[in-house]
């Protein structure tokens, strides 16, 4: 797959589901009440992935963690994607395991118990 096909899906996806977006050039966000996003061009696959995860915070699942978010968010993207690569997937592993190490830092978070479905995502 060329990263211009990976773009087009985006483009396509925010089309399709009126979902507004602001490029940017650094990473990415998702507002899912108003159905918006910002997201940085799709010019590697892991910007594609990173693009993909924040559609899917407002098409996918919403569990009640913001943990749970999270990995629901990355399931849809690996769904939805034409493509999912080694490199999505260490791209993928690599923000669930700062959100793990985030949790465990933040009093105000649940650390995920070794149970959690985040854990089979990272050892993938």
């Amino acid at each position: 797959m060329t990263v211009q096909t990976f773009q087009s899906h985006i483009e396509q996806l925010l089309l399709r589901n009126q979902i507004t977006v602001t490029w940017s050039g650094s990473g990415g966000r998702a507002w899912r009440k108003t159905q918006r996003v910002r997201l940085s061009p799709v010019k590697l696959e892991i910007t594609y992935a990173v693009a993909l995860h924040e559609i899917g915070h407002i098409l996918g699942d919403q569990p009640k963690t913001r943990i749970d978010r999270e990995v629901a968010a990355w399931q849809w993207a690996r769904a939805y994607a034409i493509e999912w690569t080694p490199v999505m997937q260490a791209a993928a592993v690599k923000r669930l395991n700062n959100y793990i190490a985030w949790s465990r830092r933040h009093q105000t978070m649940k650390a995920p118990g070794l149970e959690h479905p985040i854990f089979k995502w990272v050892a993938q």
